[in-house]
């Protein structure tokens, strides 16, 4: 079954008065106001193999250091690797400075941090079965080059991606990719602008309400700008026609106009596959001179600017104005090129691809020469030039502009093999990214045989609980799930109610958003919240703990779940793994206890994910293609640390009452778990994702569910209900004593043969529903 699932969503980032504003060469642009809001726009692209994200952000460039701790933050919440978030600048020249040296703007980078995170989950998490179109239309010549405006290379061409639900039959949102400057407003502008990209999407939302938020990825545009002005003339703040908040308004009117025709007649499809991939290329820069000689070089200038002012001698003011400009940027330069002492700087080139659309991401100015070259060699019908994207490297002239003393090669850092580098490098990976996505699977030599054993014995497929349960682990927050099939589901199984860890899932850890996305299912299922762990390190973590806990529970929560990754990876202030039984974390067992929830907190994994991944470990197969689960990895504590955590928790907290699941990580040693429920009265265990495990140790299992049935829960850790449905899988292994099965567990066929356990009623009665009813007082 080919599975695609799409989600869009936006989040407002205009910053306050008075921040420093990005863009020109200006010594001071602090913003006095705001004419229309700056936006951050995600949207994610998941076929249940892979997922990539992009972001679109309302700012001139992207800041490395803030895309690192974007991409860090967002692969820990969404499961997605790193280098498959790109983030991008669309290039307005009147939005906020993103760091700098100003304590605004510092305590901005990091609002904007957060929001970008926020933003990014949201759409994660209104993902759901979508299909998409692709459109595009020339837009008269809104764009001009400005080195030649009359006959120098332009694209004017605007593609659209539209994206629609296919369940719900709603448009999700689209993407709007165009390549020109948005420099509409002057220098001497001091208000905040989205400049025509927000033009576009308002345009967009007045006449599309119901299409979704509208993503801007601006191309190639190096070299072209509204109107083909010059660009010495714009960086020395020289009056130039039509930089007017109407013309920015009368751009976004035109290629909004031209959009909108190109996607009547638009085709839908679904795509099959994605693939993603970011290379570093070695680019060599141009020779720098020291930062001291550099800093003498711009001093030297700034002391002849200022000589021709005070006693003019015929000097062009404007070329010595420029050369402080050049020689400043040179400065920058001559500092960073410290970092690279071959020569060479690392330049990211990432690709997000499906079927026949790419999106190509650069971190700089690409000359619009070069983007029509990449498109050209491109092996896709469509390929979209994402500049701006995870990081600013400045100018990538074409080659012919090297030598030139023009603008753009004066502040250009990179030499005469850019462009072949930029342009050999992108043929490479689109051309790799296709061949994936087109590859056929190979086939074996010889038909698979599925071998029949011999052995005849009893079966049965009991196809719902014997008495009805609730099912105590499940991760149903999104809008791809459909919770109208999982609801039938449940009922056919016989499963009441189930039980949603939610947890700090959503931004803010907040419930609100899940509650609203089940919407008429609010009342089957039952939720456990969580905490912004950020927060650990401040000095009303405690408070905050109570003060949320108390909402939460207003709101319809009845226990709290804490996610494996605090004590994997999850650090405080210093750089420290925060562990399970850290001191700092008592406000949650106490808040707990105080109000009589339960806690389910996921500590550890299976001991294999902690051993080398080698063909000697029994999740090899598994894990080798699983980086997130390798635990082995540098960085990670070891198992048993994390289980005697685990331990010490319990026995520091009596009066709380924890659920640990999947047999506490216990699973392949039950004795041990045993052990820990004996020792610690106010512990729980639910059965959730451990199918496998029980069912290859039949008798060890059936003696720990006899001895300790007052102290398990049923639950089966499902998120993703187009698997196939593994509730009967699960009743064969606890009601019957059917010997030597298996059958496919989460789209994976079980390597072992399994037994059931054949538990009594009274057993079944307390695992299936009496055990959870008791600890989050529900009756049936």
């Amino acid at each position: 079954m080919k599975i695609f699932l799409t989600g869009f969503a936006e989040i407002d980032i205009t910053p306050p008065k008075g921040v420093d504003l990005a863009g020109y060469a200006a010594p001071e642009r602090k913003a006095t106001g705001v004419h229309d809001p700056l936006k951050a726009v995600a949207v994610v692209f998941d076929d249940r193999k892979q997922k990539s994200i992009i972001c679109s952000v309302d700012t001139c460039v992207m800041n490395p250091i803030l895309v690192k701790a974007v991409r860090q933050r967002v692969a820990f919440q969404t499961a997605v690797r790193e280098e498959r978030v790109m983030i991008l600048a669309t290039h307005t020249h009147s939005g906020p400075i993103l760091g700098g040296d100003s304590l605004i703007n510092q305590q901005w980078l990091k609002i904007v941090e957060d929001r970008l995170v926020q933003v990014i989950v949201e759409a994660d998490c209104m993902r759901e079965p979508a299909e998409i179109g692709i459109a595009s239309a020339y837009v008269g010549k809104v764009g001009k080059n400005r080195r030649n405006p009359k006959h120098g290379p332009a694209d004017n061409q605007v593609n659209t991606v539209l994206c629609r639900g296919t369940r719900s039959g709603q448009f999700l949102g689209m993407i709007v990719n165009f390549s020109c400057h948005p420099t509409v407003l002057a220098m001497d502008n001091m208000r905040i602008t989205a400049d025509y990209p927000g033009e576009i999407r308002k345009y967009l939302s007045q006449h599309f309400p119901e299409k979704g938020p509208v993503l801007f990825i601006n191309g190639a545009c190096g070299d072209v700008n509204p109107g083909g002005y010059s660009p010495e003339d714009s960086a020395l703040g020289k009056e130039i026609r039509n930089r007017t908040f109407e013309w920015s308004k009368k751009i976004g009117q035109l290629v909004g106009d031209n959009i909108i025709k190109s996607i009547e007649k638009i085709k839908l499809f679904n795509p099959e596959g994605i693939q993603s991939s970011e290379k570093n290329i070695e680019v060599p820069m141009k020779k720098m001179p020291l930062p001291a000689e550099a800093e003498i070089a711009l001093r030297e200038a700034e002391r002849l600017l200022e000589k021709e002012k005070i006693i003019p001698s015929g000097k062009d003011l404007d070329q010595l104005k420029l050369n402080c400009i050049y020689a400043s940027i040179k400065l920058n330069y001559a500092r960073k090129a410290q970092a690279f002492p071959g020569g060479k700087a690392p330049i990211a080139v990432q690709v997000i691809s499906f079927q026949n659309l790419a999106f190509i991401g650069f971190p700089g100015e690409i000359f619009c020469s070069i983007g029509n070259i990449i498109k050209e060699h491109s092996p896709f019908e469509n390929t979209v030039i994402a500049a701006y994207a995870n990081d600013y490297k400045g100018y990538f002239p074409c080659e012919d502009a090297l030598g030139k003393d023009t603008y753009e090669y004066r502040v250009a850092c990179f030499g005469p093999q850019a462009e072949a580098l930029l342009v050999g490098w992108a043929e490479k990976l689109l051309k790799d990214a296709y061949q994936l996505l087109s590859a056929v699977p190979e086939k074996s030599v010889l038909p698979a045989v599925k071998v029949k054993p011999d052995l005849l014995v009893q079966e049965h497929h009991p196809q719902q609980a014997k008495f009805p349960a609730i099912d105590f682990h499940l991760h149903y927050w999104s809008r791809w799930q459909d919770f109208e099939e999982i609801a039938a589901n449940m009922d056919r199984a016989n499963i009441r109610y189930g039980v949603c860890m939610v947890g700090d899932a959503f931004p803010g850890a907040l419930i609100k958003p899940v509650k609203n996305i089940l919407g008429e299912f609010q009342e089957r299922f039952l939720l456990f919240t969580g905490f912004d762990l950020r927060k650990i390190d401040e000095p009303e973590w405690g408070k905050y703990v109570h003060e949320k806990l108390a909402q939460d529970l207003v709101d319809g929560a009845v226990g709290i779940k804490i996610y494996k990754e605090l004590g994997l990876k999850h650090v405080d202030q210093d750089g420290c793994l925060i562990m399970p039984d850290d001191p700092r974390l008592n406000p949650i067992w106490q808040a707990a206890a105080e109000n009589r929830i339960p806690v389910l907190y996921h500590i550890a994994d299976p001991p294999s994910f902690f051993d080398p991944i080698t063909p000697e470990n029994e999740r090899y197969d598994q894990l080798k293609y699983l980086e997130k689960w390798q635990w082995s990895l540098p960085g990670h504590p070891s198992y048993e640390m994390l289980i005697h955590a685990m331990e010490r928790l319990a026995g520091k907290n009596p009066a709380t009452t924890f659920i640990f699941p999947h047999f506490a990580s216990l699973s392949d040693n039950l004795t041990r778990c045993s052990e820990l429920l004996i020792n610690h009265p106010n512990v729980y265990v639910d059965v959730s994702a451990r199918l496998p495990q029980l069912g290859r140790q039949p008798f060890t299992a059936r003696r720990f569910f006899l001895e300790h049935s007052d102290r398990i829960l049923f639950g089966t850790d499902d998120s993703w209900p187009g698997r196939g449905n593994i509730y009967p899988l699960w009743f064969r292994l606890l009601e019957t004593e059917d010997e030597y099965f298996g059958g496919e567990y989460y789209g994976s066929t079980i390597p072992w043969a399994c037994y059931g356990l054949n538990l009594p009623d009274d057993v079944l009665k307390k695992i299936y529903r009496g055990n959870a009813a008791n600890l989050i007082n529900i009756t049936f």
